[in-house]
């Protein structure tokens, strides 16, 4: 397998920074929306799933959060795996250098 150069490492990195940027704008964006929907409706936005507990059966409930607790756990494990894969990367570097020459 080949190591990538320095120049690689930075680029994919730079990459890294920007997605991760925009995923917490889009979030940032998502929790604003939610909050405004909330306050439209005169919902409290600290607790709505108390305010909407009355709309949702007790069994969907569950498998919702079942579904919902599989994907933070695949996210983890994923965000886990690509932490492991860059500080591999970090600590195996493939920047190859000249000797330098004795004076």
């Amino acid at each position: 397998m080949a190591v990538p150069d320095e120049q690689t490492v930075m680029n994919n990195a730079k990459h890294a920074v920007i997605a991760a940027r925009k995923a917490v704008d889009e979030a940032r964006r998502a929790i604003e929306n939610a909050e405004y929907f909330f306050r439209e409706v005169g919902i409290d936005s600290e607790s709505p799933e108390l305010a909407l507990a009355h709309l949702v059966d007790p069994t969907k409930r569950e498998e919702v959060d079942g579904i919902v607790a599989a994907a933070l756990q695949e996210i983890d494990r994923q965000a886990e795996e690509a932490i492991r894969g860059a500080r591999g990367q970090h600590l195996n570097p493939a920047i190859k250098r000249a000797p330098r020459s004795l004076i």
